[in-house]
């Protein structure tokens, strides 16, 4: 007898292809196929927890990017992505790095894209094919960036129907990371004059999980009774309030609102902002039109609860690769929320008053993303929800009496 134990092996390749929306690189189970390729890399994991002879052997990971953009920007979004997939494998499986090879020696998949674009049915698709085929050599884009002579070749299509069919149908395609799995399920031949079993692991066999006591129940103190809410004064009633917001002027944008007030109780109040300006370069700019009026239920002189609506155009960039815009420029964001604030008078007459305010709200956008240089080209179009604080205010406000009562 040569050896007590013979392996023979059977080999077994598994792909998982994660997409990823333009300009990012983290993972959004939600977008397009991606929970399915998230279902394929936990049922690979399952396979290899299960059976101790069923072993990954070799793990081969790409991440790539469309051709819009700089090469720096799209290498970057490459590797990050590549980053994700592999960060993503890392919570299911435990994967040495001696058996990690990473396949990433064009950021851009070339040959694929030529591919989908042969069987699509884009008009004029031998020029972009021709296109595809051209000088692959650096050239400059931009302020100081460079780009494939390829992508550079394709971008003189730019805002034709074939370009706009690139955008939808294809480019999407190629902002992915791909992981690729080689496993082999190891058989041991039993020992010679001898049937070895072993018995299948089950997860029926696993203990039972101790039972969580329930949390004795807490008794709460009763509630004191409600303080007596006195009324204000007679000369704060009927008034119209002028106001700024400090912190408005500190983020360079023009803001005036004017407030009535009918009576104790009830008031509205009508804030407008605009900004034109860059933040000392065109690559930093917060510029938008916003309108949020909003109705106040004042519990007394000081402090007020409300409810308000918003309005907002905006062209937003922070410096880097993105700028950021309502849609074509006429779809405003639009939504509304709750708020809360304090105000006190500052002045003997009380004229002058200071008031704190912040409130939390809830918007539909749809905006373009655009690269971030000075007319830079469309990249994007997308729409979400935003869910957040969307007022901060410290105002200096002067009152004007409309009415006072008469004693």
């Amino acid at each position: 007898m040569l050896v007590a134990l013979v392996c023979r092996g059977q080999q077994d390749m598994r792909g998982v292809a994660i997409e990823f929306r333009a300009g990012k690189a983290t993972i959004d189970t939600t977008f397009r196929n991606n929970a399915q390729g998230v279902r394929q890399l936990r049922q690979l994991a399952a396979d290899v927890a299960r059976d101790s002879n069923y072993r990954l052997t070799s793990l081969s990971l790409g991440g790539y990017a469309s051709p819009e953009g700089s090469y720096q920007l799209n290498k970057r979004l490459a590797r990050q992505r590549c980053d994700a997939l592999r960060a993503l494998i890392d919570e299911q499986l435990s994967v040495p790095d001696s058996i990690v090879r990473y396949t990433m020696d064009s950021y851009i998949p070339w040959d694929q894209m030529e591919m989908m674009v042969r069987n699509s049915n884009i008009e004029d698709k031998d020029s972009i094919i021709a296109a595809l085929r051209a000088d692959s050599t650096m050239v400059r884009y931009g302020n100081s960036a460079t780009i494939d002579g390829r992508a550079k070749a394709i971008e003189r299509s730019r805002g034709t129907d074939a370009w706009h069919r690139l955008q939808r149908a294809i480019f999407p395609r190629m902002r992915l990371a791909t992981a690729v799995f080689i496993t082999r399920r190891i058989t041991p031949a039993p020992e010679v004059g001898r049937l070895a079993t072993r018995p299948a692991m089950s997860f029926d066999t696993l203990p039972e999980p101790e039972p969580v006591p329930e949390p004795e129940p807490i008794l709460e103190p009763e509630p004191e009774p409600a303080p007596v809410v006195e009324p204000l004064d007679s000369d704060t009633l009927q008034n119209i309030f002028v106001k700024t917001n400090l912190v408005g002027w500190g983020l360079i944008m023009t803001n005036i609102a004017a407030e009535y007030q009918w009576n104790d109780r009830w008031s509205v109040t009508l804030p407008l902002y605009y900004s034109a300006w860059n933040y000392f370069k065109g690559t930093r700019k917060y510029r938008t039109f916003v309108v949020q009026p909003e109705i106040r239920y004042w519990f007394n002189e000081h402090v007020y609860a409300g409810v308000h609506l918003g309005l907002a155009y905006y062209n937003y960039a922070k410096d880097g690769e993105w700028r950021y815009q309502d849609h074509n420029g006429s779809t405003p964001a639009l939504g509304g929320g709750i708020g809360g604030g304090w105000r006190t008078a500052l002045s003997k007459d009380r004229h002058w008053w200071l008031e704190l305010t912040a409130g939390i709200g809830v918007y539909r956008l749809h905006y373009d993303v655009f690269h971030n240089y000075h007319n830079g080209l469309v990249v994007d179009e997308r729409r979400r929800t935003f869910f957040g604080v969307d007022n901060v205010a410290v105002t200096i406000a002067y009152r004007f009496d409309i009415k006072r009562n008469r004693r």
